[in-house]
């Protein structure tokens, strides 16, 4: 008897363990970002970088990314007319108010605009970076 209830308790517990996994961010579309390494499954030819699994605020996100991008189309010589945040970054998802950024993918993004040559390679639209779902960084 007392061995089936171990049995029994091992089992349960295993069991909730299994299940009460860690939060996984995910992309605009509710695929996840962390299996694939590429940011999700998502084929539409804009760049997704992977994250690292820490958890920032749309704020953060936005004034990191927006920063980038203007500091790099200031040294390229570009004029380009981009959203102030947070637009500048929800208006990347399609389910984005308030939402928590992968840090990670945010520096993916900021790396991005980094590493952009010319003008035409600076585009505010095509790096999209990592949201977690269910959260609400704006209370």
């Amino acid at each position: 008897m007392r061995l089936s209830s171990s049995l029994s308790f091992a089992l349960a517990t295993a069991l909730i363990v299994v299940a009460c996994g860690d939060e996984e961010p995910v992309d605009d579309d509710g695929s996840s970002s962390s299996s694939s390494g590429t940011g999700g499954t998502i084929n539409d030819g804009k760049l997704r970088p992977p994250g690292n699994g820490t958890m920032i605020s749309e704020d953060q996100a936005c004034a990191q990314m927006q920063s980038a991008f203007e500091a790099r189309q200031m040294a390229l010589g570009c004029s380009l007319t981009v959203q102030l945040c947070p637009g500048f970054v929800r208006g990347l998802q399609l389910d984005a108010m308030c939402r928590a950024y992968d840090e990670g993918s945010v520096q993916g993004c900021v790396a991005y605009y980094n590493g952009a040559a010319a003008c035409p390679d600076l585009d505010p639209k095509h790096c999209v970076p990592t949201i977690f779902p269910e959260t609400d960084t704006c209370m």
